[in-house]
């Protein structure tokens, strides 16, 4: 696969009641350091459930790695299979937009 430019995956989510982190592997560490992806302190005044959606959009930014990594496999894998025309057409720009580079680059 391409050299895609993210912090490569598994990301870890850290979180309690007053902050979330989201961690993933430091590459250029020897002992398995992770280095920090993002972090949010939660606000005072934020109401709970905005607290709850931000929680449930730092889950879904933490399984992104893993994702592009799957839709980048199926992407390849319909490519080989003629009647898969409607994946790779639904498959692609999600690829490209979460990449944010062309599907050319990500499979050299």
């Amino acid at each position: 696969m391409g050299d895609l430019k993210h912090t490569k995956g598994p990301w870890k989510l850290y979180f309690n009641d007053k902050f979330y982190s989201i961690f993933g592997p430091d590459e250029t560490s020897l002992n398995n350091r992770e280095v920090k992806i993002l972090d949010v302190v939660k606000d005072p005044i934020v109401l709970k459930e905005t607290w709850e959606r931000q929680l449930a959009d730092a889950r879904l930014i933490a399984a992104a790695p893993d994702m592009i990594e799957a839709l980048i496999t199926e992407y390849k894998k319909a490519r080989c299979s003629p009647v898969d025309a409607t994946t790779i057409y639904h498959l692609l720009p999600i690829i490209e937009k979460a990449s944010g580079q062309k599907i050319e680059d990500i499979l050299c």
